[in-house]
């Protein structure tokens, strides 16, 4: 009796995309056709098995979360993807999340009435919110609120690394990573309406618990400007298009943020001004660039650095 096809099984596919085409005949050569058909049905039912935790955080969230299942809005337990329950958009990009996640800490922090400040930390694809660590268990409270209207997920970072898994903010074990984690990264999970492209915590809006020390905040973290401050410092609102350069700069309008005067100062590396072209271009014939050239070696293949694709044609000139 059938039980299905055994070839469409997602473990089977996930075999089909590791293991090589030319190994995966030298292995069939070698295993006997009725013990690859067990197999593959074993692997099947396998398959339909992981569906049942799938289906029970399914029900578990329709029941936390029930205004999130109606017209317009939609849930999703994902498969392999560390147990998360996803937000479903019918457009789902990095820019988006990331915006989506600052609005919800921002909003959070100040309907709580908490003082924050936004840094420019080492990446432009998460926002930075600095905090005092005075202010840790309201932070905690004001995530579990935002954790009643949708699912946030909470995870630990030292530095730029992350800790641990994530988890549900509002969950016991958020509630641990609140109360101990020096930088917290806060965010939701998003899905497309087909789970092919999941957005996570990469696009997160991270939480700096800066400690009091002698009469300054100092941060828990390397950032690009300044590794402590005055509590008393003043703050500036601005566009967040000032302290990233992964913001929506023509097509909308862009959040506005409290962070300091330095922060909010140009940088070298800021370019604050469109960019039609970027031209690269070296005259191969400038013996100074030949001797740091030299130094280098051969680089990484012939035909990647003989002298031909360092030839002056005049290209400027021409185009």
């Amino acid at each position: 009796m059938s039980t299905g096809n055994p070839e469409a099984s997602a473990a089977v596919g996930v075999y089909r995309s590791l293991v090589p085409a030319g190994l995966r005949r030298r292995i069939a050569r070698r295993v006997p056709p009725r013990l690859r058909m067990v197999l593959k049905h074993v692997l099947r039912r396998l398959h339909v098995f992981s569906l049942a935790p799938r289906l029970f955080r399914g029900v578990r969230a329709r029941r936390r979360w029930p205004h999130l299942f109606g017209e317009g809005e939609r849930l999703a337990a994902l498969a392999g993807h560390g147990d998360r329950i996803a937000l479903v958009r019918p457009t789902v990009s990095p820019l988006g999340l990331r915006e989506a996640n600052l609005e919800l800490v921002v909003t959070a922090l100040e309907e709580a009435g908490i003082d924050y400040f936004a840094i420019r930390g080492a990446s432009d694809f998460r926002s930075c919110l600095a905090v005092s660590e005075a202010d840790r268990d309201r932070v905690g409270r004001a995530l579990e609120r935002c954790a009643g209207h949708s699912p946030v997920y909470l995870r630990a970072c030292r530095g730029e690394t992350p800790q641990g898994r994530a988890a549900l903010a509002g969950s016991r074990p958020g509630r641990q990573l609140a109360r101990h984690a020096a930088v917290l990264r806060v965010g939701m999970v998003w899905s497309d309406p087909t789970g092919t492209l999941v957005l996570g915590l990469e696009h997160s809006c991270d939480i700096e618990f800066w400690r009091p020390e002698d009469g300054r905040l100092v941060a828990p973290r390397p950032n690009r400007v300044t590794e402590d401050v005055s509590p008393h410092e003043a703050r500036v609102t601005v566009p967040v298009s000032r302290l990233t350069g992964f913001a929506a700069l023509h097509t909308r309008r862009t959040r506005s943020v409290r962070t300091l005067q330095a922060c909010a100062d140009p940088l070298p590396e800021d370019v604050r001004f469109p960019v039609d072209v970027v031209y690269t271009w070296v005259d191969g014939n400038d013996p100074a660039w030949q001797q740091r050239r030299s130094v280098y070696g051969g680089g990484y293949h012939t035909e990647s650095a003989n002298a031909a694709r360092y030839i002056s044609r005049d290209e400027l000139r021409y185009s």
